[in-house]
């Protein structure tokens, strides 16, 4: 059985490849595709690595690509991927993947019915809508915060990755009713086949419905107060909007099983969030730990979206924190909390990143693991490898 979970080094984001199956027919998952400038650097590198091994001059088959939620961080490598495939086919070329399944809810989708609230505010109220287009970033660029910027202009990358799922007649959300991939009541499991098999823990439909309530509330409110004179000030109010609630509540968590192990994978999602979808599901009993072969820390390891409680109830031998030190990411009390609540555990660390990206100096969480981390292992990238990455077998150890 192959079962590995590799990160690339993806700066501030995420840009995982899930290996599963055998050695002699692997198959490859991706999740996430990282910001921009991480698909030319690490992932398309590594899939080529991977083409030349298993398929030579034929485009590797990607058998699901997921992108968690819209954050710039996560959606850009996945646009430029099937970007380039669009290209190569227009000029006759071999792209290096080819993507069989694509699993994304847009921003458009997840609020969907609340646009529509909102547009009957504004028919009857004079309410100037957020524009919410691929223009967005310009008009807002100095009324939010930098993560708000980042967040609000990839909805429009949003809008171009399902373009381009459509132009490449890739499977969009297949199986899944309304298109938008949910949660359930009970445990919603969708079989890659070759073993693996995916467990939807997040998000779920109340959540998506309370949202869509509040983004029409919202904007109401702030017409009302008389905060929504221009498009600007419009299209500034969705971007915190996003912000604060869009990419906790709509990120695509999955648990992947396979051979018994388990990985969870939790995009940029609240801890708290986590257990509660767990324990409704009956994956955990409320109150117990749930163990996982290897969790992906939510959110970078930003302690907004964590608490001791998450790491009590949420319990790994292996915790992989994708950061580079952008936005302070991983916290230093996130580190410190993990160290507390598992004092005396054995257990290994790995972080895509021992130095910040801009002060060149070791990472504050990086510095604290090495000196205060007693029986937990850390690992980091290879300084020599070409392709930065960490690699996770919990099967078969991966040959290429």
């Amino acid at each position: 059985m192959l079962f590995t979970l590799e990160a690339l080094e993806a700066a501030y984001g995420d840009c995982l490849i899930l290996h599963y199956g055998t050695i002699a027919t692997p198959r490859v998952m991706i999740i996430d595709g990282g910001p921009s400038g991480i698909y030319s650097k690490r992932l398309r590198p590594r899939l080529a690595e991977l083409q030349k091994s298993r398929t030579g001059a034929q485009p590797l088959p990607v058998q699901l690509a997921v992108v968690s939620h819209i954050d710039a961080d996560h959606i850009e490598g996945i646009l430029a991927l099937t970007q380039e495939a669009i290209d190569a086919k227009a000029n006759g070329d071999t792209p290096v993947a080819r993507v069989l399944g694509m699993w994304h809810n847009s921003f458009d989708d997840t609020v969907k019915p609340a646009v529509a609230a909102v547009a009957q505010v504004a028919a009857t109220e004079g309410v100037q809508l957020a524009s919410l287009d691929g223009s967005i970033a310009r008009s807002i660029a100095k009324m939010t915060t930098d993560k708000s910027q980042l967040v609000l202009a990839s909805v429009g990358e949003g809008r171009a990755l399902r373009a381009n799922v459509q132009a490449l007649h890739i499977p969009l959300n297949s199986g899944f009713a309304g298109a938008l991939v949910l949660a359930g009541a009970t445990p919603v499991i969708k079989n890659l086949g070759d073993g693996l098999s995916l467990t939807i823990i997040n998000p779920r439909k109340a959540e998506l419905d309370a949202l869509q309530t509040d983004w029409a509330k919202e904007i109401k409110k702030l017409k009302k107060a008389g905060k929504l004179k221009t498009a600007s000030e419009s299209d500034a109010v969705a971007a915190e909007f996003v912000d604060a609630s869009v990419s906790n509540l709509s990120s695509i968590v999955l648990l992947a099983e396979s051979g018994g192990k388990k990985i969870l994978l939790t995009g940029d999602v609240r801890g708290d969030f986590v257990i509660q979808s767990l324990e409704k599901q009956k994956l955990k009993k409320a109150g117990k730990p749930f163990h996982v072969d290897v969790l992906k820390v939510p959110h970078h390891g930003s302690w907004r979206d964590l608490a001791d409680e998450f790491f009590d109830q949420i319990r790994a031998d292996h915790y992989v924190f994708s950061a580079n030190g952008k936005f302070s990411n991983p916290d230093l009390a996130t580190i410190k909390s993990l160290l507390k609540v598992r004092a005396g555990d054995t257990y290994t660390v790995y972080l895509t990143n021992r130095k910040s990206s801009s002060t060149k100096k070791i990472l504050p969480a990086a510095s604290f693991l090495e000196k205060h981390g007693g029986t937990v292992k850390v690992v980091f990238p290879s300084d020599k490898a070409t392709i930065p990455s960490l690699k996770i077998d919990l099967g078969t150890a991966l040959k290429d």
